[in-house]
């Protein structure tokens, strides 16, 4: 209970109790390449969050393979990935440096 956790004194340790009952800060991603530049990881490890969120894409696996132009305007075709290259793929996010240190710390990933 909020009473048994804050030694009896709810309005004295209060604040200090929420905080451990609550995370503070929930940080959210997307869009991210793994062949582009990732300058954001140190900001966002810096951030101290309890969480992050991969709220869209962590990597990008489908190629892109031109254009169709049996469709005015010409759509985009993509081949799809292989499961090698999802391999590949995550495992090049994983070895970036600045993900990897926050995968390497307190913070929970989610997606």
């Amino acid at each position: 209970s909020l009473e048994a956790a804050t030694n009896g004194s709810p309005e004295k340790n209060c604040e200090t109790t929420m905080k451990n009952l609550h995370p503070s800060r929930i940080l959210f991603g997307s869009c991210n390449s793994q062949n582009l530049s990732q300058p954001l990881w140190p900001i966002i490890t810096s951030r101290d969050a309890a969480a992050f969120v991969w709220a869209g894409d962590s990597i990008y696996a489908d190629q892109f393979a031109g254009l169709d132009f049996s469709h005015f305007p010409p759509h985009p075709k993509h081949i799809s990935a292989t499961p090698e290259r999802l391999r590949s793929h995550y495992n090049k996010q994983l070895s970036h440096p600045g993900y990897r240190r926050l995968v390497e710390s307190n913070v929970t990933i989610f997606g």
